[in-house]
């Protein structure tokens, strides 16, 4: 067994151009593969981030039918709810809200805007608003006539901090519209064209009072100690909190298109692997082949003087795996760097949509154990695989053709 492998060993040498390139290309293809699953649980984990924690938060309640038209006239009643969903031993966060379509104006520009009423307090532990104020304050709650808007809104109403606008909401009860001076106290930035330039926020007592309603709200947003939770559609928390005039959902349900998009990941990261398996499959394969005819007066004196197919074989095959072995380690070593490196700023794909999801940080790349076990131990395993042919073909070569053959 050792002569087998210090041949092997050998024969590797013995054209180390060659050797070098295949182990390039393997090395390549394992680092390919290793960024790939870094890149694409990256993006997984960025746009389920996007998608909850900037704002929506990983669960919602809302009137069974408001998701069909987002009509605040689908309302629910709001007595006891957020207290009750504090006394979950899962629940880490929960705020109530309004949502009305609305019309804000200023002496330059007019536009149609979405107005959600939130509690200043409990809606910072649910969402990112105070940390995307650029300009000004988060909301107090302490003035009644305090707005924030996005910064793409205020230049479009071509408004500053203090300006005055006019909000117009109409009430619940279809009677008329009200309408209300407010002052410019934020401005905020989520990176989002959607989000920047087409929400307003306002303080709830307020929004309730403008919509004619004291009881009932549109949404509840809550998120858990475990993300993952959220995407259990079997928790008895969703029958707990549902009924003929409110349901409870969680991010999975509240966005479908992003759940099938993220479900697709381990098929991606299995056709990228495929892709690559057979482009290093067709270069060991050439590479085997080449260092075989290179040699085949060699073999063909060896089965001539008692050298079985087998012993061949595994020679074949352990020149195969020697590559396989310095291709991984390399792969390994030049993987985790590249990882490493990306993952300290990441990728920026602001303002890119995936899915129906705006990115609006960037994407790291994340590294975890199985990209240095399980991917590399596929390489190893592939590589072998595809030494076998070669392997086969060396083994049952016959003596006497092999001797009258020559390069």
């Amino acid at each position: 067994m050792f002569l087998t492998w210090k041949l092997a060993g050998r024969n590797i040498l013995r054209n180390k151009k060659r050797s070098f390139l295949t182990i390039l290309l393997i090395t390549l293809s394992l680092v390919v593969l290793i960024f790939t699953d870094g890149f694409l649980i990256g993006m997984s984990q960025n746009m389920i981030q996007s998608a909850t924690r900037l704002f929506s938060g990983d669960a919602q309640i809302h009137h069974p039918q408001f998701l069909e038209s987002y009509d605040a006239e689908y309302r629910f009643h709001r007595s006891g709810l957020v207290e009750n969903l504090f006394q979950e031993p899962m629940i880490s966060a929960a705020t109530e809200r309004t949502l009305s379509v609305s019309m804000v104006s200023s002496s330059a520009n007019v536009a149609s805007v979405q107005t959600i009423g939130i509690n200043p307090d409990t809606e910072k532990n649910v969402s990112k608003i105070l940390h995307s104020v650029i300009s000004g304050q988060y909301l107090t709650g302490k003035k009644a006539t305090e707005i924030m808007i996005g910064h793409l809104l205020a230049e479009k109403l071509e408004v500053q901090l203090n300006d005055r606008i006019v909000l117009s909401i109409p009430r619940l009860d279809q009677s008329d519209i009200s309408q209300e001076l407010f002052r410019v106290s934020g401005i905020f930035k989520f990176n989002s064209k959607q989000m920047d330039e087409g929400l307003v926020f306002i303080p709830l007592e307020r929004s309730l009072q403008l919509m004619g309603e004291q009881h009932a709200i549109q949404e509840i947003a809550f998120n858990f100690f475990d993300p993952m939770q959220a995407q259990n559609e079997d928790l008895e928390l969703w029958r707990k909190y549902s009924n003929s005039t409110q349901i409870a959902q969680g991010w999975t349900q509240l966005m479908p298109s992003l759940s099938s998009y993220l479900g697709m990941i381990d098929y991606s990261l299995f056709i990228v692997g495929v892709i690559l398996f057979i482009i290093a499959a067709l270069g060991v394969i050439n590479s085997m082949f080449m260092s075989i005819y290179e040699r085949i007066w060699e073999f063909g004196v060896i089965k001539a003087v008692g050298t079985t197919p087998v012993q061949i074989f595994w020679l074949i095959m352990a020149e195969g795996m020697l590559l396989a072995i310095i291709s991984a380690i390399a792969g390994v070593i030049l993987g985790l760097l590249a990882n490493y490196l990306v993952s300290i700023n990441g990728l920026d794909y602001s303002q890119m949509e995936f899915s129906g999801v705006t990115i609006v940080e960037p994407v790291r790349i994340i590294i975890r154990p199985m990209q240095f076990i399980q991917l590399p131990i596929w390489v190893v395993s592939l590589t072998l695989l595809a030494c076998i042919y070669p392997a086969v073909f060396a083994a049952s070569l016959i003596p006497s053709k092999a001797l009258h053959k020559s390069l």
